[in-house]
């Protein structure tokens, strides 16, 4: 039976969510990749196919919370209307929003960072790309409408 590509996104929703919660209760060290399915409603296997690493599954999550913010500041009608301060503040009010509800898996999620930070560097490598672009982007639309003078990082 061949699982749709919808399917595939609601269940690694899941079994992210899963991981948060199961996470935010026991810690990373006490947390395991089985019980994290169960909760997920999962099989033990299954998880291995959308995360092969409990590590995978924090920057799996990392990677998901910052589409969201993404998607969400997508859905503002008149955002590119904002004043780049607007932009700004309106994405910090998001990702906090955003990744408040699960503070607790975050700071699971830096402690490992930190502890790790090659390993973080390299995995959280595209979730560092998507937010730089959300600013640069942001910048470049105030550099075009003489908000603020051209930047040399540019």
């Amino acid at each position: 039976m061949k699982v749709s590509k919808q399917e595939k996104a609601l269940t690694r929703k899941r079994i992210l969510k899963a991981a948060a919660d199961v996470v935010s209760e026991k810690g990373f060290k006490s947390a395991s990749m089985r019980e994290i399915a169960r909760r997920a409603e999962v099989g033990d296997a299954t998880i291995y196919n959308y995360f092969p690493t409990k590590e995978s599954l924090l920057y799996g999550y990392c990677e998901e919370k910052q589409h969201a913010v993404a998607e969400a500041l997508k859905q503002i009608d008149d955002f590119h209307e904002y004043t780049l301060r607007e932009q700004l503040q309106q994405l910090t009010e998001t990702e906090l929003a955003l990744w408040l509800p699960d503070r607790d898996f975050l700071s699971e999620v830096f402690t490992l960072t930190f502890s790790a930070p090659v390993a973080g560097a390299v995995n959280l490598a595209e979730t560092r790309r998507r937010f730089n672009r959300m600013v640069e982007d942001m910048i470049d639309a105030a550099i075009e409408v003489g908000e603020i003078p051209d930047q040399p990082y540019r």
